[in-house]
């Protein structure tokens, strides 16, 4: 997934990514970015990693915070209830 992202911007303004890259293959040969041979004045450019949060993440995430707290009001709750005695 990461290499599909990544694109080689030439020298001369011509942007090659990775379904570019895949079209220019020898022989029906699927090429990949790594296979470039890079030239003086290119640049890569590989974006940063978005944060692809699904609705279950989100849940399992809010419901770990949620349990956090409750267990952190017990263990309150039980040091007060110990400090009294």
């Amino acid at each position: 997934a990461e290499l599909e992202e990544t694109h080689v911007l030439r020298a001369d303004g011509t942007v090659l990514g990775a379904d570019r890259v895949a079209t220019l293959g020898l022989f029906g040969r699927v090429g990949d970015v790594r296979d470039l041979r890079l030239m003086p004045g290119d640049t890569v450019v590989v974006p940063e990693k978005a944060d692809r949060e699904t609705a279950y993440t989100r849940f399992i995430r809010g419901a770990k915070d949620i349990t956090a707290i409750f267990y952190q009001f017990g263990l309150g709750a039980a040091a007060i209830k110990t400090l009294r005695n």
